[in-house]
């Protein structure tokens, strides 16, 4: 088969204008196939933000909103307890029976335990254990004071000690330890009680709750 140089011109057009068809038609269908992809990944990140802000994160800033107005709350309730601590120590320096009786639950369910063993189990045992001491001034210091609200009427306090002890005629006494609290709230009154207790004391004496 022989081409003409009219023949040659024409097939050459036709097979540059199929060439040039298919390469648009290739270029359209790669455009449709990005858009379709684009349009995929913005319908699965709308889904996503859909799910996150209807209803989860409705719930969500909700939570926020209530963990805001219960942290406000907790801090209050929490200095409430430090401020119990406070006064605990300071009560049991004191001495004075009302005040020491004042500060523990009223009924057979306060326990004192001292190294895993039960020392106290009423506010006029640890009057009696306090009197041991008679006549031995002591000062406790706490340190690393956490609190944990477990509802409005319970909390629960640890705190490491250490206390001294002033001995008439002789050398001070240092001993200390971990000091855990179990917290009630009277219902009545308003204020914390100690509910149950607990002291480790890796070496000396063993102090009336302190």
């Amino acid at each position: 088969m022989s081409f003409s140089r009219h023949n040659l011109t024409q097939w050459t057009n036709h097979r540059f204008s199929n060439i040039s068809t298919l390469l648009f038609l290739s270029f359209v269908n790669q455009t449709l196939l990005w858009e379709r992809k684009a349009k995929m990944r913005n319908q699965t990140l709308n889904a996503g933000i859909r799910a996150l802000l209807w209803p989860g994160g409705i719930v969500l800033v909700m939570a926020c909103l209530s963990q805001v107005a219960l942290s406000d709350s907790d801090l209050d309730a929490k200095r409430d307890v430090r401020q119990f601590l406070d006064h605990y120590i300071s009560t049991l320096e004191s001495g004075e029976e009302e005040g020491i009786r004042a500060l523990f639950a009223e009924d057979d369910r306060f326990a004192w335990f001292t190294d895993g063993a039960q020392s106290y189990g009423s506010a006029e045992d640890v009057l009696a254990g306090m009197a041991r001491f008679s006549g031995i001034q002591f000062h406790t210091a706490l340190s690393d004071i956490r609190v944990d609200l477990l509802n409005q009427s319970w909390a629960s306090a640890s705190s490491s000690f250490l206390t001294k002890l002033t001995i008439p005629g002789q050398e001070d006494v240092q001993y200390g330890g971990v000091i855990t609290w179990l917290l009630e709230k009277d219902s009545s009154s308003g204020t914390w009680k100690v509910l149950l207790g607990h002291t480790s004391t890796p070496e000396g004496p063993p102090g009336a709750g302190n």
